[in-house]
């Protein structure tokens, strides 16, 4: 989740980006309990007066979907654009509103390839196998959790964690930033 309060034209304005679905399956009520909670978030700030513009993706370009496609015999686009109609469904029936931009991983390739080559020359990921964000090399990291360093390592290392993130992981908050997708 990232939320961004902004003035827009003197008006109050709330940007506020949800991860989404992947969409290879039917939901769950995982899924209806997150994007409820934020359906809720969204019309209590907009009673409050605030103007909200909320985003939340559709990862529709994944290994489980891939796979998922394949097993069936189906084309992942049109598995993705199914899956993407039955949540819209299912989450309406429960009086969720659908947010106002819902973007394609797919149509935004570009895009994120352009940020990931950006962080690789600037020095914030590095390539082996894959390409890895090194979260040690950006000084606000753990910020928005409030947690040091040291607090995040410990965490990593009582769940198991610590130094699995991939073959070419080198600091311990490493996360991969980008890999080869398999489609």
């Amino acid at each position: 989740m990232r939320v961004e309060p902004r003035e827009e034209r003197g008006r109050k304005l709330l940007r506020l980006y949800v991860c989404g679905i992947t969409p290879y399956d039917s939901g769950h009520i995982g899924h209806a309990f997150t994007f409820c909670g934020y359906d809720v978030l969204v019309r209590f700030v907009e009673a409050s007066g605030v103007r909200v513009r909320y985003v939340q993706n559709v990862t529709d370009v994944d290994d489980p979907l891939f796979e998922r496609a394949r097993r069936d015999g189906v084309d992942w686009r049109e598995l993705a654009e199914s899956e993407v109609a039955v949540h819209i469904r299912d989450m309406g029936s429960l009086g969720w509103r659908v947010p106002d931009f819902m973007p394609r991983v797919s149509g935004e390739i570009a895009p994120i390839l352009r940020a990931a080559t950006k962080l690789h020359s600037h020095g914030y990921a590095y390539k082996t196998d894959a390409l890895y964000f090194d979260a040690s090399r950006y000084r606000g990291y753990g910020n928005l959790s409030h947690r040091t360093r040291r607090s995040m390592i410990r965490k990593l290392r009582e769940e198991g964690l610590l130094g699995t993130v991939g073959p070419g992981a080198k600091p311990p908050l490493t996360m991969r930033s980008r890999r080869p997708l398999t489609a």
